[in-house]
């Protein structure tokens, strides 16, 4: 029998070569005799996990798979999602780019006001219950913030060295994706941290499936669909171009309940319904006509009946609206078109280029546009068009700039979600 003093260089040794194994790469421990063994991965199953992204031990990730609907996943289990609640707050606390109303603009929850030039373009509620994401853009670059609270309170997640607006698209499983217009840049959100993707070409729009937070797809030039179904690690193209002509793009919208539908703007239009396999010009959309397509709006609740902002021709600022989809398109509003405001006062629609636009989640017929702007300190106009009755009316506030992001409360479409624009010269 060994006494203490002579194991005591044994043990040692032994624990020497659990550290080096701990500690060196997995892939280039030796064992007895100098032979290098290879790392093993680890599987979901020995790391007891149904669900979510992890690591495995030998510098990879593993995907463990997604919860079905109204399920979430925590810590790798798949756990019964809490219901989304409407805001109980009267003052929104951690940032003053974001507020809510609940009387269509007439009133907004209290923030303090903004001090330097934001943009808040990136808004979007999550299927994470009260979670709510928004990028806002100033000087400094961008910034990625989150509320855990239905809106109420928001946190600094990232900052993201962007010098331009992104914009935001809801993943399940409480993730998202963060884009900037006309750029190969973007980023996907796991729930915890922003990690940075490359499009092998500019990003006009992004669509996420449902079912798998992995599997996207983008809008390029020329209406090119691309597809990734590793959140955006590598690409590969989806059906073909448009053969369009075109030189200029503005969007790309994909139908929210059939992304084989897609919607291409520029000038002109087109439109597929097999993922880019055949392309079709949308009527009355001409190129020849250099009628300018800016965006598409499809409605949450009825996908054949989308809304767009076009230029026809070379003066016509119109809203115009689909019943079938997208294929064709009637005039719906024509800038200028006027409205009462809460206090009285007429005024005027106007229609910018990309104006923010949101249709009603639950009411076809709904969609509301925002005008503001700094110059002679007029403030800013939320209007709603009522389709159905062709009724158009207006909220106005005063000293403020702009609204550029809008998104509704999942429990309560009469909560509506504002991201505030300021200019400061």
């Amino acid at each position: 029998m060994r006494s203490p003093a002579r194991l005591l260089p044994w043990i040692l040794a032994v624990a020497t070569v659990v550290a080096t194994a701990a500690t060196d790469p997995p892939e280039a421990v030796a064992g007895g005799g100098g032979v290098v063994k290879p790392c093993r991965p680890a599987t979901c199953k020995s790391l007891g996990y149904e669900c979510g992204t992890w690591p495995d031990g030998c510098g990879g990730v593993i995907e463990c798979g997604v919860c079905p609907d109204g399920i979430a996943c925590v810590e790798g289990t798949c756990e019964e999602n809490a219901a989304w609640e409407a805001p109980v707050c009267s003052t929104i606390v951690g940032t003053r780019a974001v507020t809510f109303t609940t009387d269509e603009g007439a009133t907004m929850a209290d923030t303090a006001p903004l001090r330097e030039t934001t943009y808040t373009f990136g808004l979007v509620a999550l299927d994470s219950a009260n979670t709510l994401l928004a990028t806002l853009y100033t000087s400094a670059g961008n910034t990625l913030l989150r509320s855990d609270d239905s809106g109420c309170s928001w946190s600094e997640v990232a900052v993201v060295d962007v010098r331009s607006v992104l914009y935001l698209e809801g993943a399940p499983g409480g993730r998202a994706y963060a884009w900037t217009s006309g750029s190969a840049q973007f980023f996907r959100y796991d729930g915890e941290t922003l990690s940075p993707r490359t499009a092998p070409g500019n990003v006009y729009g992004l669509a996420v499936d449902p079912e798998d937070p992995l599997h996207i797809r983008i809008g390029g030039y020329d209406c090119q669909i691309r597809e990734s179904l590793d959140g955006g690690l590598t690409f590969f193209p989806v059906g073909g171009p448009a053969g369009s002509g075109g030189t200029l793009f503005y969007t790309t919208e994909f139908d929210p309940l059939d992304w084989n539908r897609v919607l291409c703007g520029g000038v002109g239009g087109w439109i597929t319904t097999d993922a880019g396999q055949s392309w079709q010009a949308i009527v009355p959309l001409d190129l020849a006509d250099s009628d300018v397509t800016f965006r598409f709006v499809f409605s949450p609740s009825d996908p054949g009946r989308v809304w767009a902002r076009v230029n026809l021709g070379a003066s016509d600022r119109v809203l115009m609206l689909s019943n079938d989809g997208g294929a064709t398109f009637d005039v719906a509003l024509t800038q200028g078109a006027t409205a009462t405001d809460q206090n009285g006062v007429v005024r005027s629609l106007v229609l910018t280029n990309q104006p923010p636009m949101a249709a009603h989640p639950s009411l076809p017929d709904v969609l509301y546009v925002v005008y503001g702007t700094d110059f002679m300190s007029y403030g800013t106009d939320l209007f709603r068009f009522d389709a159905g009755q062709g009724a158009l009316s207006v909220t106005h506030t005063d000293g403020l700039h702009g609204i550029d992001g809008m998104e509704f409360c999942p429990a309560d479409p009469s909560v509506m979600y504002l991201g505030l624009e300021r200019v400061v010269y």
